[in-house]
């Protein structure tokens, strides 16, 4: 194969990596377009004031239906309460956030993560049960909540 030959399959493979990009639309809610039977626009907003709320639209819709699960295992503690949703990456870092964190959201990221309240071991077991039930795979443990995320990492942690 010539050089030439190869440079025109290379242009080719980044032609249509470019058009797969300009094709590629994510999805995401915003105040304009919340639609949440269980949760409200407010609980997924930045905590720091400054409102910031991109949730992945696909990610909101498996979490509802985590939550759905949820009250098939108890109803008593199935309530889905959002303890941190979208961060804004001045917010991120005050926290000591990861940089790369799927809280992120504004300024080209969307948020693929929430952490629920979970203060109690019935509470913990209903919440993982149904999120796992549910597809997710990438969970923290807190003693006070759960960290979930569609990342594409499989594995449970404890956090210290």
């Amino acid at each position: 194969m010539s050089n030439s030959s190869l440079t025109a399959i290379l242009r080719r493979e980044i032609i249509s990596g470019v058009l797969i990009v300009i094709f590629f639309k994510r999805n995401y809610m915003n105040k304009e377009n919340w639609k949440s039977k269980y949760f409200t626009a407010k609980e997924f907003e930045c905590k720091c004031g400054c409102e910031t709320l991109e949730v992945d639209d696909s990610f909101l819709v498996k979490l509802e239906r985590a939550r759905e699960i949820a009250e098939t295992i108890d109803s008593e503690y199935c309530s889905y309460i959002p303890t941190s949703g979208c961060r804004c990456d001045k917010h991120n870092k005050s926290i000591g956030g990861k940089e790369h964190s799927l809280h992120k959201a504004g300024d080209g990221f969307i948020c693929h993560a929430v952490d629920l309240s979970a203060n109690s071991d019935r509470k913990r077991a209903v919440v993982m049960i149904s999120l796992l039930m549910a597809g997710f795979m990438h969970l923290g443990v807190d003693k006070l909540f759960i960290h979930v995320d569609d990342s594409s990492k499989i594995g449970i942690w404890l956090y210290p």
